[in-house]
């Protein structure tokens, strides 16, 4: 379990850097190779991997089959390298390679100047490999939640527009799940959604077991802001009752709640500073237009007498909850 947990603490340093955006559109690789590193930290040769741009990130992965709708296969080798990060770097990359759990530091001619690994010992994890599993469908989970969050888009499957969850920081606690909350259990999910619509195999309770405690282990990643305006925040928060629905240390609860004429689930705010767009139709970009009201809508229920400061206030307490 050690190595998958330096894992996923290392893609949400990559995703707080700038990386979120790396499966906002499936591009077509370019016919380019790269080097990544294997298990035993060796070179695999040139030619074993395609290199995809995409929203201003490098993506380092074989070719995956043809996929649509923004999906991109999650791959056990696979590497992503943040050209954001060259801000921090001058021309150098900084890669991550899931497979070998290792950080690299690699500068613009793709030499490799500093390989650091995330464990001391490195294996696998039940919930990981089963969250990573290609399926006949050809979309693994991580296609949707890249590294259990989400991939920032909303998506339409007969029921209207639907934001992607994201699965940190707790998830396996807040059932029911999906929107709706038609889905009573982590086993049901896995039931209906992996076996039935994506083929894949049966899911023994054990697997479950371990998925539930693999993704409850991915941190959360707070949102930095003014620390006297969060805790002026705070009380704000308290003060519109908006712990009725946003309830406890994830902030939210097990019963839907009403919007738009419809009972939807309330969702997590660990780490709400990092997941725009917000809402179940992913209408607001913003906390701001989360508050003030977006698409139309009024504000959101309990903060419609707020001030304009009142309102940051609260979006700086709200950023920093992980």
């Amino acid at each position: 379990m050690a190595t998958r947990t330096g894992t996923a603490l290392v893609c949400a340093w990559l995703l707080a850097a700038g990386c979120a955006d790396h499966a906002a559109e499936a591009a077509e690789p370019d016919a380019v190779s790269s080097e990544r590193a294997d298990a035993d930290g060796g070179e695999v040769g040139a030619g074993e991997a395609a290199v995809a741009r995409d929203g201003g990130v490098t993506i380092h992965r074989p070719p995956p089959p043809p996929i649509s709708g923004g999906h991109m296969l999650v791959h056990e080798d696979l590497v992503w390298v943040a050209d954001s990060a060259r801000d921090r770097l001058g021309e150098s990359w900084i890669a991550f390679a899931s497979r070998a759990a290792s950080l690299t530091l690699v500068d613009a001619d793709g030499i490799e100047r500093r390989r650091v690994w995330l464990d001391a010992a490195r294996g696998s994890d039940v919930g990981h490999a089963l969250f990573h599993d290609v399926p006949s469908s050809g979309v693994a989970c991580a296609s949707c939640h890249p590294e259990g969050r989400d991939d920032g888009l909303t998506w339409d499957f007969g029921e209207g527009p639907r934001r992607t969850h994201s699965l940190v920081g707790g998830i396996s606690s807040t059932a029911p799940f999906h929107w709706r909350g038609e889905i009573r259990s982590l086993a049901q999910v896995m039931t209906d959604t992996f076996e039935r619509q994506m083929g894949g195999h049966r899911v023994s309770d054990a697997e479950v077991d371990a998925l539930g405690a693999w993704l409850d282990a991915l941190p959360a990643i707070a949102t930095a802001s003014d620390a006297a305006a969060a805790t002026r925040g705070a009380e704000v928060f308290d003060q519109a009752g908006c712990a009725v629905c946003h309830a406890g240390p994830l902030g939210t609860r097990r019963e839907a709640a009403v919007v738009d004429a419809e009972m939807l689930q309330v969702p997590l705010l660990t780490g709400v500073g990092q997941r725009a767009p917000y809402l179940h139709d992913g209408c607001a970009p913003t906390l701001h237009a989360v508050l003030v009201g977006c698409a139309g809508r009024a504000p959101h229920p309990g903060v419609e007498a707020l001030h304009e400061a009142e309102r940051e206030d609260l979006i700086a307490f709200l950023a920093r909850w992980r």
